[in-house]
C-alpha cells in the first residue's frame, strides 16, 4: 500500500479498499520512506569508504 501511495494513488482511496486508516498508510509511507533513505546513506557510506582506501592505496604506492 505504501508503494501504492509513493506512486500517487488517493491515501483516503486506498484506506477504503484495504479497511485501514489513511494515517496509517501515511505512516507506512514514511517508513517506508525512510527505510529508502537509510538504505542510500548506507551505501553512500560504503562507496567513500572503498574510494578512501583505493585513494590511500595510490598514495602509498606514490610514495614509493
Amino acid at each position: 500500500m505504501a508503494q501504492q501511495a509513493l506512486s500517487g494513488a488517493k491515501v483516503g482511496i486506498l484506506a477504503k479498499e484495504c479497511d485501514v486508516s489513511p494515517q496509517s498508510i501515511r505512516n507506512w509511507v514514511k517508513e517506508l520512506q525512510f527505510a529508502e533513505l537509510e538504505e542510500n546513506y548506507n551505501q553512500t557510506l560504503r562507496a567513500l569508504g572503498e574510494k578512501e582506501m583505493e585513494n590511500k592505496m595510490l598514495r602509498e604506492l606514490v610514495g614509493r
